[in-house]
């Protein structure tokens, strides 16, 4: 039986996402969103999961391209 996503702080979802867009400056931080990811995965809030682990993969490969 699912009862839906569990209660999250909205707070959460956005320290996931500035998670993920840190992977600009430190391009090893896509172990960190990819890990905020799946705890969103996992808590039921699959759409923002999704996003944030994309958002830092395209952050990472940004970050990387322009280093170079």
């Amino acid at each position: 039986m699912d009862d839906g996503p569990l209660p999250m702080r909205p707070q959460v979802v956005v320290v996931a996402y500035l998670l993920a867009t840190l992977c600009l400056l430190i391009p090893l931080a896509i172990v960190g969103s990819t890990f905020a990811g799946a705890v969103l995965w996992r808590q039921g809030v699959r759409s923002h999961g999704a996003a944030v682990v994309g958002l830092g993969v395209a952050c990472m490969v940004f970050g990387i391209t322009a280093l170079r």
